[in-house]
Parts: C-alpha cells; sequence; structure tokens
C-alpha cells in the first residue's frame, strides 16, 4: 500500500521531532555564539578599562606622545593583546605587534571612540587572515578632554574553532537524536498500525461471511474498543442470521400451509363432476380464508420493507378518539367472543381528538388484540381501556389473562422475526411494526408480562391536538 497509515504516522512523527531538534539546535547554535562572543567583550573591557586607569594615572598631558614612555610600551607588550593608539587625526602612533601604517584607520570602534563612546567591531584586518574583535575607547585626560583612541584587538580563531567544535557536537548530538526518533517513530507507528491490520483481517472474514471470527486485541486503549465493537457486532450478526433462517423457514412453511389447502380444494373441485353444493360452497369458502390469510402475510412483510427501508409516512389527520376505539371494539369483538373470551371495554370521558394515521394506528390495536385473543388458550378475560392525562396524553391498555411471556422472552418480543416459544405468530413482525408505528407517532409501546399470568400492553401517544382559534363574526 502506498499511502498506509504506518507510513503516514512514521513520516509525521519523524518531520515533528525533525523540526523540534532542528529549531532546538539552531536556538543552542546562536545562543552559544551569542555567549561567546559576549564572554569575549567582557574580558577585552576589563583589561581596555585597566590600561585605560594606568594611561590616566600616569599622564596629565594633551599630548598622547608623552604616554608613550618606554613604560608604557612594555606595559603594551606584556599584553597578550595587540594594541594601537590612535591620535585625533586617525593615525596610528603605536602598535604593539609593530605594524606599520601610513595612512590613517577608519573602523567603526575608532570612529565610536573618537565621539566619545566605547566601540566594538568584528571582521577582518589588512594585515592577516584571522577573524579579530576589536574594541576603542577614548583616551581622556584631566581636563576632561578626547585626546586619542586606545584599541585592543584580539584574535577569534581559537574562539571560532572551539565554537566550531561545540557546534559540530550539538549536530552530531541531533543526529543521533533523530535517528533514534526514527527508530522510536517506527515502532510507535507499528504498534499502532498492527492491531489495526488485525482488526481489517476480522472485518473481512466477517464480511465474507465468518461471523465466528472474532479478535483477540487487549491493548486497553481505544483500538481494543474498536475491537470488541466489531466482536460484539459478529454476534449480533449471528443472532441476524439465525433470524433470518427461521423467518425464511418459518414463512416458507406459512406459506406453504395455506397454498397446499387452496391447492387442495381448487383440484377437489376442479376434478369432481359432481361435486356436493355444499361441500363445494365450505371449499371455496376455505379457499377465501386462505387466500386473505396470504394477503395479510403478503402485507405485513410489505410493512416490514418499508419500515426498514424508511419509506414509510404517516398520513396524519384529526381523529375522534372515542370513535376510533368504537370501530376497534366492533370489528374485534366478534372474534374474541368466538374464541370464547369475555371482552370488557372501559373508556374514559371527554376522550376529545388526536393527531394520528388512522388506519396505522388501527393496524397497531387490532395486532395487539389478536396476539391476545391467540395467546389466551382457555377461556379468558380481555380487556381494552383508555383514557386522557392532564399532560394531553392518550393512554390505551390493552391486557389478557392468557400464557403471558417468559421474561428471558419479554425484551425480545419486540425484536424483528421474534416468534417466541409457540411459534403462533406467523412472521415475528408483528409486534415490532406495531413499536415502529407508535414510536413514528411520538409514543411508546410498553410491555408487562409474566409466564401463566398474562400480558398488559400500554399504548402511550400525544394528542397533538392544535386550539383553533374562533374565526366568526360577532
Amino acid at each position: 500500500m502506498k499511502n498506509s497509515i504506518q507510513k503516514r504516522l512514521f513520516k509525521s512523527f519523524t518531520a515533528v521531532i525533525a523540526l523540534v531538534v532542528i529549531l532546538l539546535e539552531a536556538f543552542v547554535i546562536f545562543a552559544t555564539s551569542k555567549i561567546s562572543y559576549q564572554n569575549m567583550e567582557r574580558i577585552m573591557t576589563d583589561n581596555l578599562d585597566y590600561a585605560m586607569n594606568s594611561i590616566v594615572f600616569r599622564t596629565e598631558s594633551l599630548d598622547i606622545m608623552d604616554i608613550l614612555d618606554p613604560s608604557f610600551r612594555q606595559y603594551f607588550n606584556d599584553n597578550n593583546a595587540q594594541v594601537q593608539i590612535i591620535n585625533q587625526d586617525g593615525y596610528v602612533i603605536f602598535d604593539s605587534l609593530g605594524v606599520f601604517y601610513t595612512e590613517k584607520i577608519v573602523y567603526p570602534d575608532i570612529t565610536m571612540a573618537k565621539n566619545g563612546q566605547r566601540g566594538v567591531w568584528r571582521g577582518k584586518v589588512d594585515y592577516s587572515d584571522d577573524q579579530v574583535m576589536a574594541m576603542s575607547a577614548p583616551i581622556i585626560n584631566s581636563t576632561n578632554e578626547n585626546i586619542g583612541t586606545l584599541r585592543m584587538i584580539i584574535s577569534l580563531n581559537k574562539l571560532n574553532s572551539l565554537k566550531i567544535k561545540y557546534i559540530t557536537y550539538f549536530i552530531g548530538l541531533g543526529i543521533l537524536t533523530i535517528s533514534i526518533a526514527l527508530l522510536i517513530s517506527r515502532y510507535m507507528a507499528k504498534n499502532i498500525v498492527t492491531p489495526l491490520k488485525s482488526l481489517n483481517d476480522v472485518a473481512v472474514k466477517i464480511a465474507d461471511g465468518q461471523f465466528n471470527v472474532r479478535s483477540t486485541i487487549d491493548s486497553n486503549d481505544e483500538i481494543e474498543q474498536v475491537a470488541n465493537s466489531i466482536n460484539y457486532m459478529a454476534e449480533e450478526l449471528i443472532k441476524r442470521d439465525q433470524l433470518k433462517n427461521d423467518f425464511i423457514s418459518s414463512v416458507s412453511h406459512e406459506l406453504r400451509t395455506p397454498l397446499t389447502s387452496i391447492e387442495g380444494w381448487a383440484l377437489t373441485i376442479l376434478n369432481s363432476e359432481k361435486i356436493d353444493p355444499k361441500l363445494r360452497d365450505e371449499g371455496l369458502e376455505i379457499i377465501v380464508k386462505e387466500a386473505d390469510r396470504l394477503s395479510d402475510m403478503v402485507e405485513e412483510l410489505l410493512d416490514f420493507s418499508r419500515f426498514t427501508s424508511g419509506k414509510i409516512s404517516l398520513k396524519k389527520e384529526e381523529v375522534d378518539v372515542s370513535f376510533f376505539l368504537e370501530e376497534i371494539v366492533k370489528q374485534m369483538k366478534p372474534r374474541v367472543l368466538a374464541s370464547g373470551h369475555m371482552f370488557l371495554t372501559d373508556f374514559g370521558d371527554n376522550l376529545g381528538l388526536m393527531v394520528v394515521d388512522r388506519d396505522r394506528l388501527k393496524q397497531v390495536f387490532i395486532n395487539v388484540l389478536d396476539n391476545a385473543i391467540k395467546f389466551t388458550e382457555d377461556p379468558g378475560l380481555i380487556s381494552i381501556c383508555g383514557r386522557r392525562t392532564k399532560a394531553d396524553e392518550l393512554i390505551f391498555i390493552i391486557e389478557d389473562t392468557g400464557i403471558g411471556i417468559d421474561e428471558k422472552n419479554i425484551k425480545r418480543v419486540k425484536e424483528k422475526f421474534f416468534k417466541g416459544a409457540l411459534g403462533k405468530s406467523h412472521t415475528g413482525l408483528g409486534l415490532s411494526i406495531s413499536d415502529e408505528i407508535v414510536n413514528l407517532h411520538g409514543g411508546n409501546l410498553d410491555i408487562e408480562s409474566s409466564l401463566g399470568q398474562g400480558t398488559k400492553i400500554t399504548i402511550t401517544i400525544e394528542a397533538n391536538i392544535v386550539e383553533k382559534k374562533d374565526t366568526g363574526g360577532i
């Protein structure tokens, strides 16, 4: 891979470390050079002050030639630095090295000394290839008159050699630091990328359908969290895959049963030249019922597809709650009674209006009541009640005395394709779709149940009524 994460990390780490080292090296070299020159200037200042005090102590003359007696010459000759005395005209009248000048000399430090200030200059002189540092100070006599310039010159060769030595040392240390940093960067990048590669291998295998593959990363960091998430995803995929297989098997069985019944009666009617009208009518009635059953199953599957793809939309309208509940009762009461169960209703007063998708919400109530009928085997009791709270919420409770739901399954009954131990649901999608519909209305579908104690389903929906202003005349 041309642009792998490991390469990018390695380059980033190296670039940052190299930049820091280079900046630090530049600062150290600059600081060392500056401090070295400052120390040299301090030493020259001390020597120049000592020499200047001696001159002032020894002469009161206005003529600079008066200070060039043998004792002063010997003092300058004994000094390690080159010393010059320059008159006000700019001519060198004394040089401790014996350098002969035919013309007056002009340097920035001399110019400053003529103006009464101490000056420092670094550069090269005509009589030597060495780089030098020169410091000049005005010679002031007892009458406070500037009678000339005392100049001290020191070669910087030794200082520059020492400075180059230290710079070389610092550069070598920097190169060593960067080299070590490169090794550390490579190691760090590898430590980060290696588990990522492992995660990628696991993800590829899971994508290939090998759901039993797991990541074993144990790094106690964010990468381990990702690994745990991938492992959890794999476990969920196994569950989903099992649910899918169970769903396909169940739907195949559920479709085969009515199709077999329809085919059997159709062939019976078709192949019988003389069939008893009563038997024929009975067969046709079974065909119609089984066709309706198939239609309901197909509609349920289509609803599931719409919800999964997010293409479902609600067609909300104002609905009279009391009238809506009466419609539900009229539709479901005959089925409840035909199953040998008692059917009780308890609706509060002033239920008012609600803004809902009438057909979708009716689908929820019919599905819940249909489950209550299916799972109440012995003649039992099924009830439905409705209340409107002060918070303008509508609460509907559908309760039965059926077989109930096991505690370990109660959290799964709203999962897609879950059918429970008895497998009485056609597709295992009814409650899942009902829960989606209620959620789209901004409500909740809550289930309370105990095995052998029946089931209680509470549907809570906000009324969503907007008060209408009276626009009539007076």
